[in-house]
């Protein structure tokens, strides 16, 4: 894994492990720091998730971000196999980088008719 590859909005994607990254300003208690940005990337790594849903083509993004939102809400996902990768400084900032095996996540296969009962 290249560090230089990672950007905070995405995931980066290797042949067999996903990466994420959260980056916060300093605060004073370094381990509430480093747990918040851990809780924020593992967060993203349902994006993958999110993005691999059969969604209707003609749904607008505001649309599929708002009713995931409310799925995920009521929803409880045991991901297993998150590991912290790095943590640090870096000037006035925190990072935290965690990693998990792809098939941890691609496990997990939501379609829009299991969601549409949910909203019933």
């Amino acid at each position: 894994m290249n560090k230089k590859n990672l950007k905070e909005n995405s995931i980066l994607e290797t042949e067999q492990y996903l990466y994420t990254v959260s980056v916060s300003k300093k605060n004073k208690i370094l381990d509430v720091s480093i747990k918040k940005n851990q809780l924020k990337a593992e967060v993203k790594l349902l994006d993958r998730i999110k993005n691999k849903i059969d969604w209707p083509s003609d749904f607008p993004s505001y649309l599929k971000e708002a009713i995931w939102n409310y799925y995920k809400s009521n929803k409880k996902f045991n991901i297993e196999g998150i590991k912290l990768i790095d943590k640090g400084e870096i000037g006035d900032k925190y990072f935290v980088v965690v990693g998990i095996k792809k098939t941890n996540i691609d496990k997990f296969i939501i379609n829009y008719n299991v969601i549409k009962k949910v909203l019933k």
